[in-house]
């Protein structure tokens, strides 16, 4: 059997409707899968006995206890695919095929291979489900970011012991991974926003613009409205101080601490006050909005906050080009036929 689709896929490929079956509204993704998946590891000629053996064997949908794909049903999907989406061809070739008797006879079939636009197509489709997944990984390091900085903030801090030190420590962490999930976010939607343009996926657009506004970009508005609080932690001159003593703790388990080193503990100490200065300014840089510091920071929030609008706004463009579709075509073929009568002058 083959491996079942995850939820966020599945809903997408439901939305789109990929093959036009009402009974079977993921039989277009499965045959594409199976022509991509089969096409250089099967020995056998992919025609249309080929596709509904295999795909009423290993790709029906268990979770709606989907009946076997008639023959005409799949030829149907099978049109779509080729004529309308281009997903797909189908060449006329001479088949090697087996009787009931056990002999065989050669005889006239079509064969189905997956396009280029095929292959893409199977691809995008993973990169917003991959896309989606890493926004609601950051989401969620975001969450625990916005917590530990709160934590932070309160007016009276304990270096009794190493707690303040290790919430800085993970505050730190939590920052880096949401800009290292944002970047890679940033590449990935910027590329995988041309490709939805460039494919006309309307449905995928929409997807990926719902996921970006509902999740995306009301998580990093959150991270924004903690610029206050870390600029004021970078302009405490006491912070780092308490965040090098809180290092040193009563639960500290360093080897310095446990023999009484103090001269190491003293260089230690300064040692930790520097670094906690220079990670704080680091944080209030990529916070300012001011140009300097967005020209600056390699991180700057602002600059990854634009790009994401920019990226709405080029899903908004594909969503109003699927409405005005229809109207475009006919507008089109308008032109065309002038364009022909007054070829002579052109």
């Amino acid at each position: 059997m083959a491996a079942p689709l995850t939820g966020p896929l599945r809903n997408l490929l439901l939305a789109s409707q990929l093959g036009l079956s009402v009974h079977h509204p993921l039989a277009g993704w499965f045959v594409l899968t199976i022509l991509y998946h089969d096409s250089r590891s099967s020995s056998e000629p992919i025609t249309l006995s080929y596709l509904a053996r295999t795909y009423n064997n290993e790709y029906l949908d268990a979770a709606t206890d989907e009946d076997p794909i008639a023959d005409d049903v799949l030829k149907k999907v099978l049109d779509v695919l080729v004529a309308q989406a281009g997903l797909v061809e189908v060449n006329p070739r001479k088949v090697r095929a087996r009787m009931r008797s056990g002999q065989y006879h050669i005889r006239q079939s079509y064969v189905y291979h997956i396009t280029s636009s095929g292959s893409e197509y199977l691809k995008m489709m993973q990169k917003v489900i991959d896309a989606e997944s890493t926004i609601s990984a950051n989401t969620n390091r975001i969450q625990e970011y916005v917590a530990l900085v709160e934590k932070l903030s309160v007016p009276v801090r304990s270096g009794a012991d190493t707690q303040l030190y290790n919430d800085f420590k993970n505050m730190l962490d939590a920052y880096d991974d949401v800009m290292k999930g944002i970047h890679k976010l940033e590449d990935d939607l910027d590329e995988l926003a041309n490709d939805i343009a460039f494919n006309h996926g309307s449905q995928e657009a929409g997807h990926l613009q719902k996921m970006l506004r509902d999740k995306a970009i009301p998580a990093y508005q959150l991270m924004l409205q903690q610029a206050a609080r870390i600029q004021g932690l970078a302009n405490d001159p006491t912070f780092p101080d308490q965040i090098a003593h809180s290092q040193q703790g009563s639960d500290d388990l360093d080897a310095a601490h446990a023999v009484g080193q103090q001269d190491v503990l003293v260089v230690r100490l300064q040692r930790t006050k520097k670094w906690a200065a220079a990670q704080l300014t680091r944080l209030a840089l990529s916070m300012s909005p001011t140009s300097s510091a967005i020209d600056s920071s390699l991180d700057s929030i602002y600059l990854v906050f634009n790009t994401l609008l920019g990226i709405v706004h080029l899903l908004s463009q594909e969503l109003e080009h699927a409405k005005r579709q229809a109207i475009d075509i006919k507008a089109l073929s308008r032109q065309l036929d002038t364009l022909l009568s007054h070829y002579q002058q052109l």
